[in-house]
């Protein structure tokens, strides 16, 4: 085999490979999830979040998809008053690979904040025992929609 035909090989075993996951159960759960989040939500969902809500949907015997969309995701987005208006794409935060909620942003200069809360068990020095702390994380978009600065967590 020559090079070219060696090159043509690999390229049309890397093309059966993304098939093969563009086909899978997997990527039609994450294609379906990620249009429902955005649409739904006003957020995008992270690849902690996406592994592991299919892997609930498997446990739970994979219902209806929408449905279960509708009455499991869409509680996991919340905010306090308003659902973020995002300057491009949503860039919602995570905590220990859950959604935050939503608290609030603010307008700066020459960007936007976004700020979300969440509840985080941490165990002390001094103890063995975990303890819930409330953490706050921002997310930074410059007023062209780029992502400045994210995912700082403060407690």
């Amino acid at each position: 085999m020559n090079r070219g035909e060696d090159l043509r090989a690999k390229f049309k075993a890397k093309a059966a490979a993304i098939k093969d996951v563009m086909n899978s159960d997997f990527w039609k759960y994450r294609t379906q999830l990620d249009n429902f989040v955005l649409s739904q939500c006003h957020a995008m969902p992270n690849d902690e979040f996406r592994i592991a809500t299919h892997a609930e949907y498997q446990n739970q015997g994979e219902p209806e998809l929408h449905g279960w969309l509708r009455d499991f995701i869409k509680p996991q987005f919340t905010w306090k008053s308003d659902p973020p208006v995002w300057k491009d794409e949503p860039d919602w935060c995570y905590i220990d690979g859950r959604p935050m909620q939503f608290v609030g942003q603010l307008p700066g200069d020459e960007d936007e904040i976004y700020v979300f809360q969440g509840h985080k068990q941490v165990v002390s020095d001094k103890s063995t025992e975990a303890i819930t702390v409330l953490v706050y994380k921002i997310c930074v978009q410059s007023k062209n929609g780029r992502v400045i600065f994210k995912n700082n967590e403060i407690s």
